[in-house]
C-alpha cells in the first residue's frame, strides 16, 4: 500500500497540511514537529507523486526576495543581472523573485525589509548581510521560521544559513597584493582604496592583503582609504588622496563607486603615471583597461554569484535539494589588456 501524507499525518499528531509543509518545506512549522514528520516519511519510505508534486509546484505560487546592502552599485547592478536571467528560467515553475533594494548600509532598514518579506509571506531569501549583531539575530530567527537563506557575497560568522555564494574575501586579498607585486616590479607606495568596512568581507579581504603584503618587503602602504557608494564622493576622495600622498605611484582600488576613482585617477595621470589594479569589470573599468590606464583586474564574476543564488534557493524549494558545499565560492580571475579581444581590432 503506497504511504500517504494522509497516513503520515495520523502517525505525526497533524493535519495533512502541516506535513505538507514539512515535506516541501514551505511555510511556517515548528523544527521539532518538521523533525518528527520527515523522520516519519524516511521511516516509511515516502515517496511523493511526482506528477502531483508538480502541478502542486506550479500552482504555489513561491517566492524568493533579495535583500541588498546598498541603492546603486556597478557591481550589485551585475549581480542583478544573473539573478533576473534565472528568474527567467524558474518562472515557470511557480516561483517569483524580488529584488528589495536598501539605503546604504542601513542595518535599520536591511532589518524592515527582512520582516517585510516575512510579512509577504517569502519562501525564500537572498541576503546581501550588513554585518551588526541585530542581523546575525534575525538570521536565527529566519531559521527557526524555516525560510531557508542564501548569503550573497558577504557572510557573517556563527550564523544559521542554507548557502553562501560570492568571493573568497581571503584569496583575492592575497592575489591582490601577489598581483601588485607583479606589476610593479616589486618596488612601490601603494594607495589602497576599500568599499565600506560594515562589511565584513571587506575586512576579510583587506586583513589578507595587508599580510600578503609582508612577503614584499619594497612594496610599501602609505594610505588605505574606504569609499562611500558614491561616485561624487569617491571622486573627491580619491583626488584628495592623491594630492595629499604625492610619493603614491601603484594604486589598488577594490571596488565601490569606480566611475569617479577613476575620473580622479586619470586626472592625476596627466601628470605621473600609476600602475593601477582594479577589481571587477563595470564598463568604465573594462575602457581604461583597454586604454592601458589600467594595468589589470581581478574579476569576482558578480553575474554568476546572482545566478548561482537562484538555482541554490529554486533546488531547494522545488526539490528539497541541498547545495554540494556550504560555502560556494566564485573563483577570482585576472584580466588583462590582452585578455579583451576587441582592444587589438
Amino acid at each position: 500500500m503506497a504511504v500517504t501524507m494522509k497516513y503520515i499525518a495520523e502517525l505525526a499528531g497533524v493535519s495533512i497540511g502541516t506535513v505538507d509543509r514539512a515535506l516541501n518545506n514551505r511555510g511556517r512549522i515548528a523544527p521539532n514537529v518538521k523533525a518528527r514528520i520527515l523522520k516519519i516519511a524516511e521511516e516509511l519510505n515516502y515517496k511523493p507523486n511526482s506528477a502531483a508534486k508538480s502541478l502542486a509546484i506550479r500552482n504555489r505560487n513561491l517566492k524568493i526576495t533579495i535583500i541588498l546592502h546598498i541603492q546603486k552599485n556597478d557591481y550589485y547592478d551585475e549581480v542583478i543581472h544573473g539573478i533576473e536571467h534565472e528568474a527567467e528560467s524558474i518562472s515557470a515553475f511557480g516561483i517569483s523573485v524580488e529584488i528589495k533594494h536598501c539605503p546604504d548600509f542601513d542595518y535599520h532598514k536591511q532589518l524592515h525589509l527582512i520582516d517585510q518579506a516575512v510579512e509577504e509571506k517569502t519562501s525564500a531569501i537572498a541576503l546581501v548581510p550588513i554585518n551588526h549583531p541585530d542581523i546575525r539575530s534575525k538570521l536565527t530567527e529566519l531559521d527557526e521560521l524555516g525560510i531557508p537563506v542564501v548569503l550573497l557575497n558577504a557572510t557573517l560568522p556563527e550564523c544559521p544559513y542554507l548557502a553562501y555564494v560570492g568571493n573568497n574575501y581571503a584569496q583575492s586579498g592575497r592575489i591582490a597584493a601577489g598581483l601588485i607585486n607583479l606589476i610593479t616590479g616589486g618596488r612601490a607606495n601603494l594607495a589602497v582604496f576599500t568599499p565600506s568596512l560594515d562589511m565584513l568581507g571587506h575586512r576579510q579581504r583587506l586583513s589578507a592583503f595587508e599580510n600578503h603584503l609582508q612577503l614584499f618587503p619594497e612594496l610599501s602602504v602609505c594610505c588605505i582609504q574606504e569609499l562611500s557608494n558614491t561616485d561624487i564622493d569617491s571622486y573627491k576622495l580619491t583626488q584628495q588622496t592623491l594630492d595629499l600622498y604625492p610619493n603614491a605611484d601603484a594604486i589598488l582600488y577594490m571596488g565601490a563607486a569606480v566611475t569617479g576613482g577613476i575620473k580622479a585617477i586619470q586626472e592625476a595621470s596627466s601628470h605621473k603615471k600609476f600602475r593601477t589594479v582594479f577589481f571587477d569589470t563595470p564598463n568604465p573599468v573594462l575602457e581604461n583597461l583597454k586604454s592601458g590606464m589600467i594595468q589589470a583586474v581581478i574579476s569576482q564574476n558578480p553575474r554568476l554569484q546572482g545566478e548561482l543564488a537562484i538555482q541554490i534557493l529554486s533546488n531547494y524549494l522545488l526539490k528539497q535539494e541541498l547545495p554540494t558545499n556550504k560555502h560556494c565560492y566564485i573563483e577570482s580571475r585576472i584580466i588583462i589588456r590582452e585578455s579583451i579581444a576587441e582592444s587589438f581590432k
